[in-house]
């Protein structure tokens, strides 16, 4: 019975149908009101309907019931970057990428995580490790990070940028 409504609330919410979605989901938990991967499922439906705050209780009560679903960590820590919180977010994401080191949406939203907190480098590593992992929306998000750095190196080092010998010349006389 509740596979059934796990069922049809993800046909649903696939289908854009959020509403019916979140009402099914919350049947399946009336019935099974321990069930992780209900909770989560209720989590990214309230966050498809811009419900960010009840999407996070949805998403805690998911790792209440299994503090290692890395779904879950993932789903939290996004939408906690979604909410300018990217420190707190970067605690779920670099958690989910420990409980899972497979997870490659959860290294390239800590790559995201990253480059909001101006740690470039950082996200860098994290996009490669997601694009290693098949993430292609982090081949994307890897090309304009390094763009803006070389668009950022320009403007500090003028010309200098991208040339051999980078070392400042005297003013000429």
């Amino acid at each position: 019975m509740v596979a059934n409504f796990l069922k049809l609330a993800k046909e649903l919410a696939g289908a854009g149908d959020y509403t019916k979605a979140l009402d099914t989901i919350n049947s399946a938990i009336e019935v099974n009101p321990s069930l992780a991967g209900a909770w989560f499922l209720k989590g990214t439906i309230l966050r498809s309907l811009g419900r960010f705050e009840e999407a996070i209780e949805s998403l805690d009560k998911a790792l209440k019931f299994n503090p290692s679903m890395d779904k879950a960590l993932c789903e939290k820590g996004s939408i906690l970057l979604d909410l300018n919180s990217p420190r707190e977010a970067l605690i779920y994401l670099e958690w989910a990428t420990m409980v899972n080191p497979s997870n490659a949406c959860a290294f390239r939203i800590t790559g995201d995580t990253f480059y909001k907190l101006k740690r470039k480098r950082e996200a860098i590593t994290a996009y490669k490790k997601a694009i290693e992992l098949g993430d292609q929306d982090a081949v994307k998000a890897l090309k304009d990070c390094l763009s803006k750095m070389e668009t950022y190196e320009r403007l500090i080092f003028g010309d200098l940028a991208g040339t051999d010998d980078q070392t400042p010349k005297p003013p000429e006389s």
